[in-house]
């Protein structure tokens, strides 16, 4: 069963003009059962809307009907990325992915991905 966990920004990476990395953190991260090589494991990263409110959700099976059924403009955009890295340190997790930045036209995620910082 795949359930929505909550994460904090904990770093911003710029790598390249057009390629940044988001590194993610928190108690949610944190309760990840993960002890293998993440190779090739993809999230589904979901985008604040323009309100920068995320919206509350459900642990239970329901969650993404609930979401499905929230009007666009209150929760957010759903995309897909790979897991770059996944660190365990002594202050928890660490979960990165790296998004693309489109130039002056980008999607939901490389809009909040420009604009993102430590503490989002």
């Amino acid at each position: 069963m795949y359930v929505p966990i909550r994460a904090t920004v904990d770093a911003v990476i710029d790598l390249s003009p057009h390629f940044r990395r988001i590194v993610f953190t928190g108690p949610d991260v944190d309760s990840l059962m993960i002890d293998y090589p993440i190779y090739d494991q993809r999230i589904k990263l979901i985008v604040p809307p323009h309100s920068g409110q995320l919206p509350i959700l459900g642990s239970d099976p329901e969650w993404y009907r609930e979401w499905l059924a929230l009007p666009e403009d209150k929760r957010g955009s759903m995309r897909t990325y790979s897991i770059r890295s996944l660190t365990r340190r002594s202050d928890g997790l660490h979960l990165a992915v790296d998004v693309v930045m489109h130039g002056d036209v980008c999607g939901p995620a490389g809009e909040w991905a420009a604009t993102a910082r430590p503490g989002d």
